[in-house]
């Protein structure tokens, strides 16, 4: 089921609650970051066992959480199978939090591509499905590219979401146009290696605000902590930025953790009503 959120006239203005997860991802081991994720899970279903009237609206993983970031056509296609059976876990395990959305990212197989996924999923069923559009270098020697940005209806509150996979991120037309169509929330998930975990929060504290201030957009995202084989050991770094660029939260550290805000909607009202605070509703 997909829907553009443009075409909504339902304004909900209740806070919209959100997850980042700096994943710890294993390269090439599905049932082992699967069961991670149903370890998130759980934690989500037991919090609300204890009380919570419900869970997170939405929780995060990073790019290619349920493979590990794979880049290799063979052992893409040595693992297919069990990429498979680990997602059919997730979406099973998914049952157990139906108010949550969660959005995992993992190889889709179609024919002789190999696409990088990023879905939506509630209750065992997926909502939404974005792949990845614009490749890097490196990953176009392995990888089919998406057909575009798109944006999805999710969550209790109705919140009108988009998904900018990595790489896309650098490249503003992509942001710029899910806002055009009412995006509220941009979800950034990464696979981006190098640097220490506080060298890459300083680094996307340089370009992801500016996708949410120049867009009024809160942005949330995090990165895959995981060893690769060139470059060693990837960073974690989540951030929820606020629609007028503003930290909201953070988790940085070379250990598995996670961030969580709860989102005013009406702030993004208020910011569009305003001539001089969206600056793409009043173009020239």
């Amino acid at each position: 089921m997909q829907k553009k959120g443009s075409s909504s006239k339902f304004r909900p203005l209740q806070p919209v609650s959100v997850r980042s997860v700096n994943f710890l991802a294993k390269p090439g081991e599905p049932e082992a970051n699967s069961a991670s994720i149903l370890r998130w899970i759980g934690r989500a279903a037991r919090a609300r066992k204890k009380g919570r009237p419900k869970g997170p609206d939405f929780i995060l993983f990073p790019e290619m959480c349920v493979s590990g970031y794979v880049n290799d056509t063979s052992e893409l296609y040595a693992i297919r199978a069990r990429v498979e059976k680990a997602l059919t876990a997730v979406l099973s395990a998914s049952e157990n939090i139906p108010e949550t959305i969660l959005l995992a990212g993992y190889p889709f197989y179609s024919g002789n591509a190999v696409y990088i996924r990023h879905s939506a999923i509630r209750k065992g069923e997926f909502l939404f499905h974005d792949d990845k559009t614009v490749l890097s270098p490196r990953e176009r020697r392995t990888f089919s590219p998406g057909s575009g940005a798109k944006q999805f209806i999710a969550g209790a509150a109705g919140a009108r979401c988009g998904i900018l996979l990595c790489y896309e991120n650098h490249f503003p037309e992509f942001a710029a146009r899910l806002a055009d169509e009412g995006c509220d929330i941009i979800f950034a998930p990464f696979a981006s290696p190098r640097e220490t975990p506080r060298q890459k929060y300083r680094r996307m504290l340089r370009f992801l605000p500016a996708r949410a201030y120049d867009n009024g957009c809160f942005l949330v995202s995090c990165n895959v902590i995981q060893e690769f084989p060139r470059t060693g050991r990837s960073p974690g770094t989540a951030l929820i930025l606020g629609p007028k660029g503003e930290l909201i939260a953070k988790a940085v550290s070379r250990r598995e953790g996670s961030c969580g805000a709860a989102l005013d909607l009406g702030e993004i009202e208020v910011i569009r009503k305003s001539e001089m605070g969206y600056f793409r509703g009043n173009k020239p």
